[in-house]
């Protein structure tokens, strides 16, 4: 029995002699507690022997350990032991996994499962391996490149593009990379971000002065340049209306054909009156021609939507004032397969006379689904019998007929003989909604073609050109199928007679696409006017919302310094808003015979309500312009808009009097190109010519003093245009005399004599239009000290029983006086129909409650008579009367005002 025992003994000892040597670290070499627990090196974790709540028996008086590689590091989520009580509920460090994974261990103990062929909680990790080390890349250097360009450069470094914010810069163009994070050269993991900030171009201001109120959705302004000075602004829902020489509304429509019109959505709508022109020769012929959406004609294409129809008009022989309705005579008539993508300008060339008409893709999106071409989309189809015009910009020749056409096709037409309508004057558009000549120049035909999803565009228009819908989208590439993305390649001509595909001069990327600034482009006309030199020649157009609410943005653009490059553009800043925003959406410009450019917006996104403006674009505040820069009125430290330079080398503009002595002067940057404004640096004298030179290097090169025109002085560094104005300062000012004027304007006569604006409080008339000057203290002609004060009383309009007395009533006195409820004897019935016989009780009628008030109701005319407004203002309420409401707060200030003013009105139905 010993020998058993000693034998067994023997073999026990043996084998876990045999353990040790073959475990991964023996427990002599073992490491004692360390106090950086629970990590120690080497340490197997929490359990079982380095919880300090629990200690192991004294056969291991030292702790096992594993070497440093069966680390499962980075820590790892750690799964708690939950075979023992402990304050630690997890770790980030686990080396252990179960036994199928892990074939040997160097002891067991009883705390231990029994091993082998039993899965447990503590089993060391396989020895750890790195991973392999992450690819590195250089930052390229992408500043200076367009965002195109730049994202290409990053993505073939395997960086991913990160956030494109943008910002104005003066020196860079619109478009182009102004900086980068992280820099050029800096080392990164593969796929690290870059950031990109993107230059708007330079920033521009302008003023916007009201001229036109009380429209839907004004989508044009035309001048018919015969002497007149009218303006027609054209509105969405089929009304035209006359702004006259005084900037006054005429209130009867020159044209109505609202009744022509299909249904429009109040919420958004691309149909309606879209567009009117004159006759070039409209002074002797009375010609105009409209383009509208009708209901669909019969014989169109069954499930299509309606009829572009272009109509001729004649103006009333009688009235210069008035179309006769009964003139109209239909040119032309296209069906159109969605209520989208009409384009719909009419314009006539300046040089030859002709119509030109433009056409969208048929709407819908892609270029794809009822009433497109399958195969290549309407907007490179120009041969198909029902969409071949589509897409397409026209040319007629309206003085001529060729029967059984109502207009010549004129032979110059591109496409003459070649296809069936000889009308297309060029192709390749999606909605060419807006468009006009240049009134100088080269009297250029500038195209805005509203994009899809990724890019928004202006073209120069030539014909017989193909200007790339919906192959291209701007100058990408576009996939009807997947139009989010736009490919790395395409065909470079269209299907048509294998034409080139022509690119835009402008693009910017859409809202719907990171970093886009703009939903749909909006086209406007290049600038021959006088009121903002800075202006001239260069493009302003628009977007109608940066972000689908009344947002729109006005842009400028200017031809680049080379052929086959992009124009540079910029933002124009709104100076007379408090964001610098227009804060509206954006619906069309228009322009003057003078060349002046006008904004039309309205707030609400479709045809409806009475939102619509027309603004002037005006000289911001403060600034001088150089051209008409006589008698205008300037103060010390004002800043003076001088000159428009373009130099290479250092200097500076200089304004001095007929002394020359220096009261004013700038710096010039090297390589600037842009408009000099001067700060003025003390009083000038009253009626003091002052002067402008360009200083170079100590040597004045020319001082100028000259009327009219522009005269361009050129010296071997580059050349300065300057002008000569005239001081006019407002030193002891007299009170300006602004009643009449709207507050706008009220507000830049007062601070423009160097007054201050004080109070500015507001009463209803029914004389004066809303946003008027009522009155005005201090009287005009008086004579204050600089910076005075001057309080203004605007007018609210006319009271409206409908819109501001009804809902008084409704909402303050129905409870009572009504039908069976407390006030019995007189009872209001609520609602809004017409008449409104919420009232008919009230005016003329004699108060018959019991009381010490026995005056009508309601005196027409006399408030102060009247029980009506004696029982809710407490004005001339004996004291045994009470003020109304019963029970609860008395109307506000606001309310008792508008009563007052309905009554002194005459309570007038309306």
């Amino acid at each position: 029995m010993k020998n058993k025992l000693f034998f067994t003994a023997t073999i026990i000892f043996i084998i876990s002699g045999i353990m040790l040597i073959n475990s991964p670290r023996s427990w002599a070499q073992n490491q004692p507690f360390y106090s950086n627990f629970p990590f120690n090196t080497g340490s197997l974790n929490f359990f079982p022997f380095q919880n300090q709540f629990f200690q192991p028996s004294s056969l291991f008086p030292r702790y096992p350990t594993f070497p440093t590689q069966y680390y499962n590091y980075p820590f790892n989520t750690y799964q708690p032991f939950t075979g023992f009580a402990s304050p630690f509920t997890g770790g980030a460090f686990s080396p252990y996994r179960s036994f199928s994974q892990f074939f040997s261990t160097p002891y067991q103990y009883s705390f231990y499962p029994s091993f082998p062929g039993f899965p447990g909680y503590y089993r060391p990790f396989l020895p750890y391996q790195p991973p392999p080390p992450t690819p590195q890349r250089s930052v390229p250097d992408v500043v200076g490149e367009t965002q195109a360009d730049a994202q290409d450069d990053i993505i073939a470094a395997d960086l991913l593009v990160g956030n494109i914010t943008l910002a104005y810069d003066l020196n860079v163009e619109a478009g182009y990379v102004i900086s980068q994070s992280p820099e050029e050269g800096r080392t990164v993991s593969i796929n690290s971000v870059v950031n990109l900030v993107i230059s708007r171009g330079p920033q521009m201001a302008v003023a916007l002065e009201l001229v036109a109120t009380g429209f839907s959705a004004p989508v044009g302004l035309v001048s018919p340049d015969d002497g007149s000075e009218r303006l027609f602004i054209v509105d969405q829902t089929g009304e035209v209306k006359i702004l006259n020489s005084d900037l006054e509304v005429l209130e009867d429509p020159f044209l109505d054909i609202s009744d022509n019109l299909g249904t429009l959505s109040d919420d958004y709508d691309e149909r309606g009156l879209l567009s009117m022109a004159f006759d070039p020769n409209y002074e002797t012929t009375g010609r105009l021609f409209v383009y509208y959406s009708a209901p669909l004609r019969s014989g169109a294409p069954f499930g299509w939507n309606h009829t572009s129809r272009i109509s001729e008009f004649a103006v009333d022989p009688n009235d210069s004032n008035r179309v006769d309705p009964n003139s109209e005579d239909i040119l032309l008539q296209v069906d159109q397969p969605q209520s989208n993508h009409n384009g719909g300008q009419l314009v006539f060339g300046p040089e030859d006379g002709l119509l030109y008409i433009s056409l969208g893709d048929g709407g819908g999106a892609n270029d794809t689904g009822t009433g497109h071409n399958s195969q290549i989309g309407n907007g490179q189809d120009i041969v198909n019998q029902f969409t071949d015009v589509l897409g397409s910009i026209l040319r007629i020749d309206i003085n001529d007929t060729d029967p059984p056409l109502k207009y010549e096709i004129p032979s110059s037409n591109p496409f003459v003989g070649e296809i069936q309508r000889g009308e297309i004057f060029a192709f390749g558009f999606r909605n060419p909604f807006r468009m006009s000549f240049d009134q100088g120049g080269d009297h250029e035909l500038f195209v805005a073609d509203a994009g899809q999803n990724l890019w928004e565009e202006v073209n120069i228009v030539e014909e017989g050109e193909n200007y790339g819908w919906n192959i291209k989208e701007g100058i990408h590439c576009f996939d009807r199928a997947n139009p989010d993305v736009s490919p790395s390649s395409c065909r470079s001509t269209g299907f048509t007679f294998n034409l080139p595909l022509r690119d835009p001069i402008i693009e910017y990327r859409n809202a719907n696409a990171q970093g886009g600034i703009g939903r749909a482009v909006i086209g406007g006309f290049v600038y021959r006017g006088s009121m903002l030199p800075d202006f001239y020649a260069r493009y302003v157009f628009g977007d109608w919302s940066a972000t689908g609410d009344p947002d729109g943005t006005l842009f400028i653009a200017m031809p680049p310094p080379e052929e086959g490059v992009l124009w540079p553009y910029g933002e124009i800043q709104v100076a007379s808003s408090e964001d610098n925003r227009l804060n509206e959406y954006v619906r069309a410009f228009g322009q003057d015979s003078n060349g002046e450019v006008y904004v039309l917006t309205s707030e609400s996104s479709g045809p409806s309500g009475e939102t619509g403006r027309v603004y002037r674009m005006v000289p911001v505040s403060g600034e001088v312009p150089f051209v008409n820069v006589y008698d205008q009125t300037i103060y010390p430290s004002d800043r003076v808009k001088v000159a428009a330079a373009a130099y290479d080398s250092a200097g500076w503009i200089v304004i001095h009097d007929s002394t020359t002595e220096i009261i004013g002067w700038e710096a010039l940057t090297p390589g600037m190109n842009t408009d000099i404004t001067v700060n003025l640096s003390r009083d000038a004298e009253d009626d003091e010519t002052l002067h402008a030179m360009l200083l170079r290097d100590a040597n004045i090169m020319g001082t100028f003093e000259f009327p009219g025109a522009d005269t361009p002085v050129v010296g071997d560094r580059g050349m300065i245009v300057v002008r000569p104005f005239t001081v006019t300062l407002c030193t002891n000012p007299v009170i300006p005399d602004v009643v009449g004027m709207t507050l706008a304007d009220a507000e830049e006569e007062i601070t423009s004599c160097n007054l201050e604006i004080g109070n500015i409080s507001f009463e209803y008339s029914n004389t004066v239009l809303p946003n008027i000057i009522l009155g005005q203290t201090p009287a005009p002609g008086t004579t204050v000290p600089a910076g005075s004060v001057v309080n203004l009383l605007v007018s609210l309009g006319s009271v409206s029983f409908s819109a501001n007395i009804q809902p008084i009533f409704n909402s303050a006195c129905i409870g009572c006086h009504r039908t069976g409820q407390f006030a019995t004897f007189l009872p209001l019935t609520q609602g809004t129909s017409t008449p409104y016989q919420s009232y008919t009780n009230l005016v003329n009628v004699p108060s018959t409650r019991t009381g010490s008030l026995t005056e009508d109701l309601v005196e027409p005319g006399d408030s102060s008579a009247s029980v009506l407004y004696k029982r809710i203002s407490g004005i001339g309420l004996p004291f045994n009367e009470s003020l109304m409401p019963l029970g609860g707060p008395p109307l506000n200030q606001q309310a008792q005002n508008l009563i007052k003013t309905w009554i002194d009105e005459g309570a007038v139905d309306n």
